[in-house]
C-alpha cells in the first residue's frame, strides 16, 4: 500500500520507503530514507509506520515559526533602511547646527544595527 510521505527531516530527500522487518514473531514496519538511511520507529503496520514518519509536530512548528521570523526580519530590514535615509537627511540638517548634544551626534554618526546591539 502506498502512502504520501514527508521528505526526510535530515537530508530533505523524497525517496522514502516503508519496509517490512519480517522474520520475527511479529512483522514490524518502518520508514527509511533512501538517501541518508534515516529511519522512523518500528510500528505494527505499514500505515502506522507512515503516520509515524509524517508525525513531526515539532519540526512543522519550527518551520512555521522560522517562516514568521523571516517575515519579521524582512520588515525590520526595510525599517532600518528607512531609518538610514532619515539619518542621512538629519546629518545634512545638523551640519548647519553648532551646539549638537552628544546623544544626537552619536545617533547621527552610528550604524542603527550597532545601536540595537547595545540595548
Amino acid at each position: 500500500m502506498k502512502y504520501k510521505l514527508d521528505p526526510c527531516p535530515h537530508c530533505e530527500s523524497n525517496v522514502i520507503d516503508i519496509l517490512d522487518l519480517s522474520g520475527l514473531d511479529e512483522d514490524f514496519w518502518y520508514a527509511k530514507c533512501g538517501r541518508c538511511g534515516a529511519t522512523g520507529a518500528y510500528e505494527q503496520s505499514e500505515k502506522e509506520a507512515a503516520e509515524n514518519w509524517n508525525s513531526r509536530p515539532i519540526e512543522k512548528r519550527l518551520r512555521a515559526e522560522n517562516a514568521e521570523l523571516g517575515v519579521e526580519r524582512d520588515k525590520l530590514k526595510r525599517r532600518v533602511a528607512e531609518l538610514e535615509v532619515l539619518q542621512g537627511f538629519a546629518k545634512k540638517m545638523a551640519s548647519n547646527m553648532t551646539d549638537m548634544p552628544p546623544e544626537i551626534t552619536k545617533i547621527l554618526n552610528s550604524n542603527f544595527m550597532d545601536l540595537i546591539d547595545e540595548s
